[in-house]
C-alpha cells in the first residue's frame, strides 16, 4: 500500500493506497494522529478508496502545540483540508473517532460528502462537558468566573469551549452516516445515541462489553469486521433502524435458536441411473399438503455457541433482552472456508432486509479472514430459505440423501449444501 506523506500548509498529513478519484478523510480522537489510520486504509484500499490522514493540533507531529485543540482553531483547518480534496478527489467521505466526530459534524454539515463512518462520536460536547463538571463539583458559575479549571484526570475544562458547545450544537447532519458505538460508553449515554441515530437517520450498531476505545483483539475484530461492512454497502440505501450487535460467547452460550416454518414449496431430489453415470435434478414444486417445522420436534434444537466448532463468532439483533435475529459463523481451517452454522430471523421481522444484513457480516468476517467460500446447510424442504441464499449470491454445491434419515428424499427433507464465493475468485480451486 502506497504512502506518501504531504503537508497541506501548515497541517501534516498522509495519502494512503494506490490513485482513486474516491477518498476517505480520517479525522482521529484526542490522543490520536494521522499514523493510526493505517488500519483503517488497509481495508479501504480493498474497496478503491484512497485515505487522507491529518494530524489535529497538538498531535502526531504538532504534539509541541498548545492551546489550539478546540472548534475555533480545529474548524478552519478542517474546511481547508477539504477544500483541498476537492480539487484532488470526485468523490469525498468521512471516517472520525471520538471527538473527531464532533468536529467534522461541527465544520462538514454544509458540505456534500458521500457517506461518514463514525465511532464512538461524541455527539453532545454540552452535556460530556457538563457532566465532567458535575463528576468534579464544579458549578457553571465557578467555570465562568476562573475561565480554565484543571480536573483530577489533568483534563482542562474551559468556559469558552463550554459556551461553544452550548451555542452550537449538532442540528444538521444530513450524510448518510453508520456508527459504531459501545455499550459502556462513559462519555455518550446510550439513550442519547439511539435518539441521535434516530434523528439523523443513522445506521447504528451497539457494541456490548466495550468502551468508547476498541482495544481488546475481539473488540477490534468487531470494529474491522463492521468497518469492511460499511465500506461494501451503499449506505443511501442500506439505513436500518435496527441495531445489530454482536453477542458475547459468555452471555449467549447455548441460547435456543428456536428455527420454525411452514412452507407450501420443496425442491425435489431426483436421482436417475444412466448407463455411463447417473443424474441428479433438483426441481422447485408444490407440496400436496403444507410442511410446518417446529424446534419442539428436536431433540437437540438449534442453539448458539453449542460446541461443535471452533472460534464461533455470532452477530444478532435484540429488542427489549429478547433475541429477535442471529447469525454465527465459524471457520472450517481445514478447508479454508467460513461455515454460516446459525442464521434465523423471527417470523415477525422477516421481509425487511435482517437477513440480507446479517449475511453480509458474514461475507465480510470471509474477506477479512481470506477464507475461499462461505458455506451453509439448509433443508430441500425450506424452498424460502433456499430462494433467499440464491438471492444473497449462494449456489448448491452438494448434498446429502441420508443426513438425517434413511428416508430423507421420500420426506423431502434432504440435506443441501450452499457456497457464495467472493467475486474477484469464483471458482472453487481458489486459492490467497
Amino acid at each position: 500500500m502506497e504512502k506518501n506523506k504531504i503537508n497541506i500548509e501548515n497541517i501534516p498529513a498522509i495519502i494512503w493506497g494506490d490513485s482513486s478519484d474516491k477518498v476517505y478523510l480520517y479525522v482521529h480522537g484526542q490522543g490520536g494522529s494521522k499514523d493510526e489510520a493505517e488500519q483503517f486504509a488497509k481495508i479501504a484500499n480493498k474497496f478503491s478508496y484512497q485515505v487522507l490522514s491529518i494530524d489535529l493540533p497538538e498531535h502526531g507531529e504538532r504534539i509541541e502545540e498548545v492551546d489550539s485543540f478546540n472548534p475555533w482553531d480545529v474548524l478552519p483547518e478542517l474546511d481547508l483540508v477539504i477544500g483541498y480534496m476537492k480539487l484532488n478527489w470526485e468523490h469525498i467521505s468521512l471516517f472520525a473517532n471520538s471527538i473527531g466526530a464532533w468536529f467534522s459534524m461541527q465544520g462538514m454539515n454544509n458540505e456534500i460528502l458521500e457517506r461518514a463512518i463514525f465511532v464512538s462520536p461524541i455527539i453532545d460536547m454540552e452535556n460530556l462537558i457538563s457532566n465532567m463538571m458535575k463528576y468534579e463539583n464544579i458549578s457553571q458559575n465557578e467555570l465562568k468566573e476562573k475561565l480554565n479549571i484543571t480536573t483530577s484526570s489533568g483534563q482542562i475544562l474551559s468556559w469558552r469551549y463550554f459556551k461553544y458547545a452550548a451555542e452550537n450544537p449538532i442540528s444538521k447532519w444530513d450524510i448518510p452516516t453508520c456508527i459504531l458505538f459501545a455499550k459502556e460508553d462513559i462519555f455518550t449515554g446510550n439513550e442519547l445515541m439511539k435518539a441521535f441515530a434516530t434523528k439523523f437517520n443513522c445506521n447504528l450498531t451497539v457494541i456490548e462489553q466495550a468502551e468508547h476505545w476498541f482495544h481488546t483483539p475481539s473488540q477490534l475484530e468487531v470494529l474491522h469486521s463492521w468497518i469492511e461492512q460499511c465500506l461494501g454497502d451503499s449506505l443511501d440505501n442500506k439505513i436500518i433502524s435496527y441495531e445489530i450487535i454482536h453477542l458475547p460467547k459468555e452471555q449467549w452460550k447455548d441460547t435456543i435458536i428456536p428455527i420454525k416454518y411452514t412452507t407450501n414449496d420443496y425442491y425435489d431430489v431426483i436421482i436417475t441411473d444412466l448407463d455411463k453415470g447417473f443424474r441428479i435434478d433438483i426441481e422447485k414444486k408444490k407440496l400436496d399438503n403444507a410442511i410446518a417445522h417446529t424446534p419442539e420436534e428436536y431433540n437437540f434444537p438449534d442453539r448458539l455457541y453449542k460446541g461443535y466448532w471452533d472460534d464461533e463468532f455470532a452477530w444478532g439483533i435484540v429488542e427489549q433482552g429478547e433475541l429477535i435475529a442471529a447469525i454465527e459463523t465459524a471457520p472450517e481451517k481445514w478447508s479454508n472456508r467460513l461455515r454460516i452454522t446459525e442464521l434465523w430471523v423471527s417470523p415477525e421481522h422477516q421481509k425487511k432486509g435482517i437477513g440480507h444484513e446479517l449475511i453480509e457480516l458474514a461475507k465480510e468476517r470471509l474477506k477479512r479472514e481470506r477464507r475461499r467460500a462461505l458455506i451453509l446447510e439448509t433443508q430441500s424442504c425450506n424452498a424460502n430459505a433456499i430462494d433467499f441464499y440464491i438471492h444473497e449470491g449462494f449456489s448448491i454445491m452438494g448434498m446429502d440423501t441420508c443426513c438425517y434419515s434413511n428416508d430423507d428424499i421420500d420426506r423431502k427433507e434432504v440435506r443441501l449444501e450452499f457456497a457464495w464465493f467472493p467475486k474477484k475468485n469464483t471458482t472453487r480451486n481458489f486459492r490467497n
